[in-house]
């Protein structure tokens, strides 16, 4: 939150801000926009906007507003009181502070829950870790998939790649551990390596399918992590895939099974024959769609056998989240017994029907009368749900600039 300003201070600092024209920037909800301070009361800050087309904020909708005074950043936290057509005049609010020291702006939510899984002590399975974190469902009907029986299944899958595919196979983990380099990446990452065309490349950050395939830089990173030096990624890549088109391999694909935190094998497809065609999008959804499938028909059938039981599931409302953590509060006497400091679990936030698993770790809890309030800090999620989870909170897409700056743009408090 940073340091708490009080009036006095306060009163110097927002007389700056006016008299030496510097512009701030409001935060609403998934909008902001430049303004400058025009005058101020002790109830109430105009602002006049700095750009056009003006960004609209509504009455009563909960801003932020940002500046810097040479280099000290500060912040507000205010409401629309009412807007005309050269003004936006916003609540002058004891919520004034200075030097930011969270990562990333707080976001007052609207209905949204966090889901958790509260239980005893937990059996290790014995397969490797992913940094995805896969929630097992029930499918839904489908003429596809028939999760009733794991050898149909798996028959009529295989039946179905038969026809577009020269080689397809599943391997399992429980006996094999990962070895090469593909197992490894797929395992690691928890999302498919899908290499429609030997002789292309790989695809990249914007790609449709960037949240199910492994993109260029994901790659990269993952080579980078293995001890390869930064300049020698590339060509470590394209011998890869030369060795792979050498070999006459046109098109392949590694899509990993995940089982919650694990993953238990993974589905490999290949056309090995210059004459066939590359692998295309619709694959990608199928072999996913069927690794999902897959997972749910294993845990049905008893294959997860040293998996512990007796979990309850709770369902909390959120009162504000960030890019790095939420807050969350409950009533329940259950969660207050349970949960304690520097406890770590999977949460699981739910936006427009996408579900988000997060590893977090609690780094407060509070009582305020019958509530209790638990901090949760996010400690493993997936590049492309973080990415996603950005852009909802605050409307914009993280730049390199988000990565490397604090709250309202400010730089990181020193260590």
């Amino acid at each position: 939150m940073g340091i708490h300003v009080k009036r006095i201070e306060k009163e110097f600092m927002l007389k700056t801000l006016l008299d030496r024209d510097i512009p701030v920037i409001v935060h609403g909800d998934r909008k902001q926009a430049g303004f400058f301070i025009t005058q101020y009361s002790d109830s109430e800050i105009f602002l006049r906007p700095k750009d056009n087309p003006v960004v609209e904020f509504i009455k009563n909708e909960a801003v932020r507003l940002f500046g810097s005074i040479d280099t000290t950043y500060v912040t507000l936290s205010s409401t629309v009181l009412r807007r005309d057509d050269k003004s936006l005049i916003i609540e002058n609010t004891d919520n004034f502070c200075k030097n930011p020291e969270r990562k990333y702006e707080r976001i007052n939510t609207k209905n949204m829950k966090v889901s958790f899984k509260l239980k005893g002590n937990t059996i290790e399975l014995n397969f490797p870790k992913t940094d995805t974190f896969a929630i097992i469902e029930e499918p839904p009907k489908s003429d596809l998939f028939d999760a009733t029986s794991i050898a149909d299944l798996i028959k009529s899958f295989k039946e179905h790649l038969g026809k577009i595919s020269t080689n397809n196979t599943i391997v399992m983990f429980r006996e094999k551990p990962p070895s090469t380099p593909e197992e490894n990446l797929i395992t690691r990452i928890g999302k498919i390596l899908w290499i429609p065309d030997t002789k292309g490349e790989l695809p990249g950050e914007n790609s449709p399918l960037s949240q199910l395939v492994i993109s260029q830089n994901e790659f990269t990173r993952f080579f980078e992590s293995t001890g390869v030096a930064q300049d020698l990624v590339h060509s470590e890549i394209a011998s890869l895939l030369y060795k792979k088109h050498k070999n006459n391999i046109v098109a392949e694909i590694y899509c990993p099974i995940l089982y919650h935190e694990y993953a238990i094998g993974y589905i490999h497809a290949a056309n090995d024959k210059p004459a066939d065609k590359a692998f295309g999008i619709d694959l990608i959804h199928y072999t996913y769609q069927f690794s999902k499938v897959l997972s749910y028909s294993l845990e049905k059938h008893g294959y997860f056998k040293q998996k512990s039981g007796g979990a309850v599931n709770y369902q909390e409302p959120i009162i504000d989240i960030s890019g790095s953590g939420l807050l969350f509060a409950t009533q329940s006497q259950d969660i207050d017994n349970k949960l304690t400091m520097l406890d770590d679990m999977d949460i699981m936030v739910t936006i427009n029907e996408k579900k988000i698993v997060i590893g977090s770790r609690v780094m407060r809890k509070f009582k305020d009368l019958s509530t209790f309030y638990f901090a949760v800090q996010f400690l493993r999620i997936s590049d492309a749900d973080f990415r996603f989870l950005f852009e909802y909170l605050y409307g914009k897409i993280f730049t390199k600039k988000d990565e490397v700056s604090w709250e309202g743009g400010s730089p990181p408090p020193p260590v």
